[in-house]
């Protein structure tokens, strides 16, 4: 399963990212259709803007779940997330929608790596030694997340028990972060 992460406030961009059109088609759309590419259920955290986002949403068919509060931050969003995944699921993505442009390809290699070393906590892709999205939880990180006593992400990975994967790429865009019309603009 996967989780897009649009529940921010987008001050930065001036507008909801989801909807953020480059290249023709939307970030959400760009984050999201390698995940449909090869089957993996996506599931979109909406927050500050769900009024504007969710009923873009419908329209392309895609799950939803509503951050009741998107002004603490990220983690919140992907606590929300998480409380939507079935028990059943043993790894979850979580991936920003302003951080599009992850070939299926990358994600087979995630789910790979992670399937080859199952005692592994997740696996964070990496381009030339630099950290990027999405990060591919495992069941036992994933339930570790939604623990109260983690005010981020980053700190809820690293006091993890699990050891995780950093998976270096030939794929430059699992960098791609854009927060603002000229970081798009300039890509």
């Amino acid at each position: 399963m996967a989780l897009i992460l649009a529940a921010g406030a987008s001050t930065r961009m001036g507008k909801p990212k989801a909807l953020v059109k480059s290249g023709g088609t939307t970030l959400l759309r760009q984050v999201s259709d390698p995940y449909e590419h090869i089957d993996i259920p996506v599931v979109v955290i909406t927050g500050f803007h769900a009024n504007k986002v969710e009923p873009f949403l419908k329209d392309l068919c895609l799950d939803f779940v509503r951050n009741p509060a998107p002004w603490r931050g990220m983690i919140s969003s992907v606590r929300t997330g998480l409380h939507a995944v079935p028990r059943t699921v043993d790894h979850v993505f979580i991936h920003p929608v302003d951080c599009p442009g992850v070939t299926p390809d990358t994600l087979q290699i995630l789910m790979a790596s992670l399937r080859a070393f199952p005692a592994a906590g997740g696996a964070k892709p990496t381009f030339r030694q630099r950290g990027g999205h999405p990060l591919l939880l495992a069941k036992p990180t994933w339930l570790r997340v939604l623990s109260r006593r983690y005010t981020d992400l980053r700190s809820a990975v690293a006091g993890s028990s699990d050891y995780m994967l950093r998976i270096e790429l030939d794929d430059a865009a699992v960098l791609n972060d854009f927060d603002t019309p000229d970081s798009l603009e300039a890509h």
